[in-house]
C-alpha cells in the first residue's frame, strides 16, 4: 500500500523550540518599535508548526513591512530592515503556496522575494530563498533550472562559509536525483549532506538526511537499510527531544512494517505517530499518520464490523482535514480507504462515490506527474541539447584559448628578454655609476691633499717672507748706521777741493 510521506526542505520556517511562543507573545504585547515586532512575529512564525497559525503572523508582518515602507526614503538603513521583513513574508507565502500543491504561485513568491534580497544584498536569505526556489522547480520538473539554482545557492553557502547550509542544499540535490530516478547519484549527494552534518555534529538536520537515505533504501526495496536509517533516526530525535521528529519517523517505521506485512507493529507505530501529532495539534502532518492507521486497521479487522466502523470514523476525519488543507494525495489515500470499507459494508452508493473521489484525485495527480514528466523530458532534452552545444562551444573557446595562450606566452617571453635586457643594462649602468663615484672619491681625496699641502707651502712661503723680511730689515738698519758714521762724498770733495786751492 502506497504511503505518502511529507519531507519538508523550506528552511525560512525552522521547528525552534515551541517553549518559546508564549515568552515571544508576551514580548510581542510590550514591543514598542515596528522592527521589534517583525522580530518577534519572525522568531513566532519559526517556532509555530501549525499551518493555520502562522500565516497570520506572516500577514501582521506584511501590514507592519508595508506601513512603514511607505514612510521611510529609499535607501536609509530602516528601509532596508523593512525590505527584509517584505521578503521573509513573500518567502513564507511562497512556502505555504508549496504545501497547498500550488507551485506556480510559490515559484512567483520566490522570485520576488529574491529580487528584494538582491536588491538590498541579503546574501544569507537569498542562499536559503535560491534553495527552496529550486526545490519548486524540481516538483515543476524543471530539472535544468532546479539543478542551476541548487548549484548557484551551493556558491553563496559556500562562500558565507556555512556548511550546515550546504548541507541541506546537497541534501535537496540528492532528494531531486531521487526524483528523477537517478538513486545512485542522489546517495552521493544525501551521504556528503550526512558527512558534514555528523562533522558538525548537528542532530537536529540529521534528521532530513536519515529520513531522506530512509526513503530511499525503502523505495529501492531495501528495508533492511531502510529500518536501520529509521531506527537510528529514531533515537537521535528522542536524544535532542523533537516531538513532531520523533511522530514523523515512527509514521516511516510503520510504512516499512506494514511493507514487511508486520501490520500489528505498523499499526503501533502509526498511532503513536498520530497520538502525538494530535498533541502538537499538528493537523497536516496527522492525517497522513491518522490515514494510515485507519487502512491497517480495516487491514487486521477480518470482517470485524466494529473494526470497520473505527476505520470509516478516522478515515472520514482524515478525509475533511485533507479536504480543508487541500492536499490532493491525501484526499486519494483517505477516498480509497473510503472505498474498501464501504464496500465491505456493503454500503455501495458511497463506495461508488468514494470510488469516484478516488478517481478524480488520482486523474488529477496523475495528469499532474504526467505534465511533470513531459516538462521533465523536455527540459531533459534542453539540459541535454544546451550541454552538448556547449561541449562543441567549449571545444572552439578551448582551441581560441590554446591560440591566446599561445600569443600570451610568447608575448611573456619577449617581455622576459626585454626585462632581461633592461636589467642587464640597469646593472651596467650602477656598474659605470659605482665607477664614477669611485674615481670621484679619489679626485676628492687627490684634492683635499692637494689643498692640504697648497697650505703648507703657503705657510712656508710665509714664515720665509717674514725671516727674509727681518733679514732685510737688519740689513737697511745697519746701512742707516753706516751712513750715519761715514762722512758724506760730497763733504769730502768739497773739502778737498778746498785744500787743492789752498795749495795752489
Amino acid at each position: 500500500m502506497s504511503r505518502f510521506l511529507k519531507i519538508v526542505f523550506c528552511l525560512l520556517l525552522p521547528l525552534w523550540g515551541r517553549g518559546q511562543a508564549d515568552s515571544l507573545k508576551k514580548l510581542l504585547e510590550q514591543a514598542t518599535h515596528d522592527t521589534t515586532r517583525c522580530y518577534l512575529l519572525n522568531r513566532l512564525m519559526e517556532s509555530e508548526n501549525n499551518d493555520t497559525i502562522w500565516p497570520r503572523y506572516n500577514d501582521r508582518m506584511d501590514e507592519i513591512a508595508k506601513r512603514n515602507l511607505e514612510k521611510v526614503k529609499q535607501g536609509d538603513k530602516l528601509w532596508e530592515i523593512f525590505m527584509k521583513y517584505k521578503a521573509i513574508v513573500l518567502a513564507n507565502r511562497a512556502y505555504g503556496a508549496n504545501l497547498r500543491g500550488e507551485t506556480a504561485k510559490a515559484i512567483a513568491y520566490y522570485e520576488e522575494a529574491i529580487t528584494i534580497q538582491k536588491t538590498i544584498h541579503d546574501k544569507d536569505d537569498l542562499a536559503i530563498a535560491t534553495f527552496n526556489l529550486a526545490d519548486a522547480y524540481g516538483q515543476q520538473g524543471d530539472i535544468y533550472k532546479s539543478l542551476e539554482l541548487f548549484h548557484y545557492s551551493l556558491k553563496l553557502h559556500e562562500e558565507l562559509k556555512n556548511e550546515l547550509g550546504a548541507s541541506y542544499v546537497l541534501n535537496g540535490m540528492g532528494w531531486q536525483y531521487h526524483v528523477q530516478g537517478d538513486d545512485v547519484q542522489a546517495m552521493q549527494f544525501m551521504e556528503k549532506a550526512k558527512a558534514i552534518r555528523e562533522k558538525l555534529n548537528d542532530k537536529r538536520s540529521l534528521n532530513s538526511s536519515y529520513t531522506n537515505l530512509g526513503i530511499v533504501a525503502m523505495e529501492k526495496g531495501d528495508l533492511k537499510s531502510a529500518l536501520d536509517y529509521f531506527e537510528k533516526n529514531l533515537r537521535l530525535m528522542r536524544e535532542i527531544q523533537e516531538p513532531r521528529f520523533i511522530a514523523m519517523t515512527l509514521n516511516s517505521l510503520g510504512t516499512v512494517y506494514e511493507r514487511m506485512s508486520e501490520l500489528r507493529t505498523a499499526l503501533n507505530y502509526y498511532q503513536s505517530a498520530s497520538e502525538a501529532l494530535l498533541q502538537l495539534n499538528d493537523s497536516a502532518d496527522w492525517v497522513t499518520c491518522n490515514t494510515n492507521a485507519a487502512a491497517v486497521i480495516f487491514e487486521l479487522s477480518k470482517g470485524d464490523r466494529g473494526k470497520w466502523k473505527q476505520a470509516l470514523l478516522m478515515t472520514n476525519k482524515s478525509l475533511a482535514a485533507a479536504r480543508r488543507f487541500g492536499y490532493p494525495s491525501e484526499i486519494r489515500s483517505a477516498a480509497k480507504n473510503l472505498h474498501q470499507i464501504y464496500s465491505a459494508m456493503g454500503d455501495h452508493k458511497n463506495a461508488l462515490a468514494s470510488y469516484d473521489l478516488f478517481i478524480q484525485m488520482r486523474d488529477s495527480i496523475s495528469n499532474q506527474e504526467t505534465k511533470k514528466a513531459s516538462t521533465k523530458r523536455q527540459f531533459q532534452y534542453e539540459y541535454e541539447k544546451k550541454a552538448a552545444a556547449d561541449s562543441i562551444k567549449n571545444k572552439e573557446a578551448q582551441k581560441v584559448m590554446d591560440a591566446q595562450l599561445s600569443a600570451q606566452e610568447a608575448q611573456l617571453n619577449q617581455e622576459k628578454t626585454q626585462r632581461y635586457a633592461l636589467y642587464g643594462g640597469l646593472v651596467l649602468v650602477i656598474v659605470f655609476l659605482a665607477f664614477i663615484f669611485n674615481r670621484f672619491r679619489v679626485t676628492q681625496k687627490q684634492k683635499a691633499i692637494i689643498e692640504l699641502q697648497k697650505i703648507r707651502v703657503d705657510h712656508a712661503y710665509e714664515k720665509l717672507h717674514e725671516k727674509n723680511k727681518e733679514v732685510l730689515d737688519s740689513i737697511y738698519y745697519a746701512r742707516r748706521i753706516q751712513q750715519a758714521l761715514i762722512t758724506s762724498e760730497k763733504y769730502v770733495s768739497k773739502h778737498l777741493g778746498r785744500l787743492k786751492k789752498n795749495v795752489n
